[in-house]
């Protein structure tokens, strides 16, 4: 459990700075970047980035000590868990969207370097 607690503790409590330097060490943000595009192009509204918080598995990697979000239960997709809420969801997924609770997605968003990644896997999974 050491690696979570460190990794939530990073999270909530690092400076701007700080954040943006070590995240790779904590999170493989490209992979993560990758789940944010994948999940927003699916417009799947039961999953983290819709602000659910559910269906997604947090794996911690031993070998180079990196949490990596894994996709799961993406049978809600293409709107189906929410109809009226997806249709509202926007393709950029904004880091000031209503819904997106996440501490993680709001602060990856907002830092121009982890925005310009997430933007492009979103070109590269719509492609």
């Amino acid at each position: 459990m050491a690696p979570l607690i460190e990794f939530i503790r990073f999270i909530n409590e690092s400076d701007e700075a700080t954040f943006v330097s070590d995240l790779p060490r904590y999170l493989d943000v490209d992979s993560f970047a990758t789940y944010l595009a994948l999940n927003t192009l699916l417009v799947n509204m039961d999953s983290l980035v819709s602000g659910n918080g559910n269906n997604f598995y947090l794996y911690y990697n031993e070998a180079d000590q990196r949490m990596t979000l894994l996709f799961w239960d993406g049978n809600e997709s293409l709107g189906a868990f929410s109809p009226e809420k997806a249709a509202s969801m926007p393709i950029s997924l904004e880091a000031s969207q209503k819904g997106t609770e996440s501490i993680l997605i709001s602060r990856f968003l907002v830092q121009p370097t982890f925005r310009a990644l997430y933007e492009s896997k979103l070109r590269q999974v719509y492609a």
